[in-house]
């Protein structure tokens, strides 16, 4: 650990560290005679006791290969990784440091909750020791599965893989360059899955196949020692067995996570995990690969601590739950075989100092000068008395961004803890909330000796909070808009109604009857055409060539939908694209007289397929819904007088309200007549805006999830104003069409100011001919810079398609950043 612990102890106390220190210290591992190969599995979100040999009442499941590899290698009971949640404890994997200082402390997502997170986009290749020590240690260096170290959602500038040390990667959704067959558009966890791309439940077999290739490919072909790190998604929920472990288990693929889908995930987890040793014996590579096998944080959900082994926290708690993993170490004629070792403390952080010791390699300069990790190679090797010299230390909880169980919850913890030997000490960062436990002892938490041990509170609180002080903030630039100059525009056809046409495949153009946007200025645009016979077509508009393709129609939608023929898909509200998922949504009145309840539909902007998010009467008299940043839809319901404010989970489609007109009346002093109809969200924050046509109001909603109260924009400008449709950019400045005064108007964030187009200064400027917005779902904004922000009008009539209003001049390069 590289900070002056003379500063905390005073040099006496220092020196005598150092002592210790070197007293449990044996001579690192010999170099072995041919380089072994090295493959680290990290599972995602496993408990302590999903394990069989490690839980003191196992499940009905029992993990007999992995049991396997623990009675043919070394367990560790005091084993811990460097965070209760998934980016930062990957990231102290690779740079062999405590999680923070690396510059993450939450798990990645996008740009506006890193930034109030804390944290950078993405790790800085920079921290990336433990690759690059092997790449130039003479291995062939690889990664499968799981990344969720940078790129994904709306981060676009993630440094690729091989930056990191990689020459070769097979990743998921969540990297800069993710594998087809994992997903490039779907996350895991969507039942929707694009060309060629393995269902869930297969995700693990796959990257089992694809480490084998690996091996066979530069091992046993070339003779090359392989180092390779092997992510698997399992077992982190949506637990979606195959339909063959739900069958046995009595599952359900439903997105409820249940018991009994999670012991058909497990089941089916460690089989593949049984594949892989099994390949290797067979290709007589087992005797010398290094293989490690452990979690990235702890489980969720807990099935009420029976996945801790009884143990407090869970993910996202530092109590053991959510820090401590079981660990297998397997090197046949090197480790001794059907160990365990319940007495060295380990972490994540100590695989770059232990791991280059038994392969025989050196540290690269960079890495041995800052790692926080200890070669405990001579533990490994059958030293099972070595104990830890320095202290391991964790930080979470930094902002209220970073996700933490509930305040009453007892599996909250403080924000700082520590360990060194036997005790544990947990306290946030002002020095209160001590909590000392003796966790050899005492593993459930469940004795609190702050009381009983000050002069140990006292130490131990002084060193995790010198620590702390030394911990890096975020770096990495975050897009920060300025004012928007709404005086200054010009306006300009987008794409003819002849193009949309085309792309179509239609013969005739009635409308375009929806157009939504990417929000970055040179991302694509979608839109839905009309025919002369009302059939609807979902485009795809390429920014930089205006060409419009077919991503499906309403014929396809039916067929997939297994709606009623001759249904037409009656569009009722919104229409808006979520990069979340790459994902259309577009409300449905119902299939048929059998079930003619309203239904949200999703529609894949790359696979173009169609799935039902939700489909029910609490969808009934949606007039409007937009998406957040992170997908969640959010919607305006009901009938008049009885409308509500609402969110629906594009993954569990559970519809939960979050206003009512009640507290939109509470929120407007005096106003007895608010009825709210449109819905726009900024997708930067997720900030949403709501208009009511009565009172001619706007409503904003810093977070609706959270239930933060809404304030009322009451400018005189609006009082005339008739809304009937309402969007947002990622600078939260709000865009309508105000069906009675004919004009397009703006309301700019920065100062409320409010600003007006008029219809008739749109169609001057387009030659005359007059053009007439699409009344509802014709909108579609972005910031195409952070000065300048540009609005995309669909025309209700033939004689246009869609138009681009541009506010300021705008440059012909945008440099710096990018949103999407």
């Amino acid at each position: 650990m590289h900070f002056n612990r003379s500063l905390i102890y005073g040099a006496a106390a220092a020196a005598a560290v150092a002592a210790f220190s070197a007293a449990n210290r044996t001579a690192h591992a010999q170099p072995p005679a041919e380089k072994p190969n090295v493959i680290i599995i990290f599972t995602d979100d496993m408990g302590y006791s999903d394990i069989s040999s490690f839980a003191t009442n196992p499940f009905p499941v029992r993990t007999t290969n992995i049991d396997q590899i623990a009675a043919e290698g070394m367990k560790f009971t005091h084993f811990y990784v460097a965070m209760p949640i998934c980016s930062p404890s990957r990231a102290a994997m690779l740079s062999g440091r405590f999680a923070p200082e690396s510059g993450l402390t939450n798990y990645l997502q996008f740009r506006n909750e890193n930034n109030t997170s804390d944290q950078n986009d993405y790790m800085d290749p920079v921290h990336s020791h433990l690759p690059k020590t092997f790449q130039a240690g003479g291995y062939y260096t690889a990664h499968v599965g799981k990344w969720h170290l940078g790129g994904g959602r709306d981060v676009d500038n993630a440094p690729s893989i091989s930056e990191y040390g990689y020459n070769e990667a097979y990743s998921t959704w969540e990297s800069p360059n993710p594998d087809p067959q994992l997903g490039i558009k779907f996350q895991p966890w969507n039942m929707n899955t694009e060309f060629g791309q393995v269902p869930r439940h297969k995700r693990t077999e796959y990257m089992v196949d694809r480490t084998m290739d690996i091996l066979l490919r530069k091992r046993v072909t070339s003779g090359t020692p392989c180092f390779i790190t092997l992510w698997p998604d399992d077992l982190h929920t949506p637990f979606w067995p195959s339909p063959e472990m739900a069958a046995k288990h009595g599952g359900v693929v439903d997105d409820v996570n249940t018991r009994a889908d999670f012991y058909g995930v497990l089941e089916e987890y460690d089989r593949q995990i049984g594949r892989l040793m099994d390949r290797l014996e067979e290709e007589g590579l087992e005797d010398n690969t290094i293989v490690l096998f452990t979690g990235d944080n702890g489980p969720s959900p807990d099935f009420g601590r029976d996945r801790t082994n009884g143990m407090n926290g869970s993910k996202l708690s530092l109590y053991e739950g959510g820090i401590r993993q079981p660990f297998i170490i397997k090197w046949p004629g090197h480790v001794p075989a059907g160990t365990t070792n319940d007495r060295t403390i380990m972490s994540t952080v100590d695989f770059l100092p232990t791991l280059s010791a038994l392969a025989g390699i050196n540290m690269l300069p960079e890495a041995a000068a800052v790692t926080d990790g200890e070669d405990l190679s001579a533990a490994v090797l059958g030293n099972t008395q070595l104990s830890r010299s320095e202290p391991l230390m964790w930080e979470y909880g930094r902002t209220t961004q970073v996700p933490r169980p509930g305040v009453n919850d007892v599996d909250r913890s403080p924000i700082l803890a520590i360990r060194e030997g036997d005790f544990k000490l947990l306290v946030n960062p002002n020095n209160t909330g001590h909590e000392l436990y003796n966790v050899r002892t005492d593993p459930g938490e469940s004795s609190n000796l702050a009381a009983a041990y000050p002069s140990v509170v006292q130490s131990m609180s002084a060193e995790v909070l010198a620590w702390r002080a030394t911990l890096p903030h975020r770096t990495q630039p975050f897009p920060v808009f300025s004012t928007v100059n709404f005086n200054q525009f010009s306006v300009a056809p987008f794409i003819s109604s002849a193009a949309l046409q085309a792309g179509a495949g239609r013969t005739a153009t009635s409308r375009i009857d929806g157009v939504a946007a990417a929000p970055n200025g040179t991302d694509d645009l979608f839109a839905i055409h009309v025919d002369e016979a009302g059939r609807k077509s979902f485009l795809r508009i390429d920014d930089d060539t205006a060409s419009a393709s077919l991503i499906t129609n309403t014929e396809q939608m039916v067929l997939e939908l297994n709606a009623p023929t001759g249904h037409g898909i009656d569009l009722m509200s919104g229409f808006d694209y979520s990069p979340a998922g790459d994902r259309l949504f577009v409300m449905d009145d119902g299939f048929g007289s059998t079930n003619p309840n309203p239904a949200m539909l999703a529609i894949g902007a790359g696979s173009g397929l169609t799935s039902i998010i939700r489909r029910g009467s609490e969808l009934s008299g949606m007039s409007d819904h937009t998406t957040l940043p992170d997908g969640t839809i959010a919607g305006v319901r009901g009938a008049g007088g009885n409308r509500s404010i609402g969110t629906l989970g594009q993954g569990n489609g559970v519809w939960t309200q979050r206003y009512s007109e009640t507290q939109l009346k509470a929120a407007a002093s005096g106003s007895t007549q608010i009825i709210p109809e449109t819905i726009g969200a900024d997708s930067s924050s997720g900030e949403v805006h709501v208009a009511s046509h009565q009172d001619r109001r706007i409503f904003r909603i810093t977070d609706v999830i959270g239930g933060t109260a809404a304030s009322a924009l009451a400018q005189a400008a609006l009082a005339d104003v008739d809304l009937h449709d309402l969007v947002a950019d990622q600078a939260g400045n709000m865009y309508g069409y105000d069906a009675t005064g004919q004009k397009i108007v703006v309301v700019r964030r920065t100062d409320g100011a409010v600003f007006q187009v008029l219809l008739t200064e749109i169609s001057s400027r387009l030659g005359g001919v007059p053009f007439v917005p699409t009344a509802y779902r014709g909108l579609a904004a972005r910031m195409s810079d952070p000065t300048h922000a540009e609005l995309f009008l669909a025309s209700s009539t033939p004689e246009h398609g869609i138009i681009r209003v541009r506010f300021g001049t705008i440059p012909a390069a945008v440099d710096g950043w990018s949103l999407y």
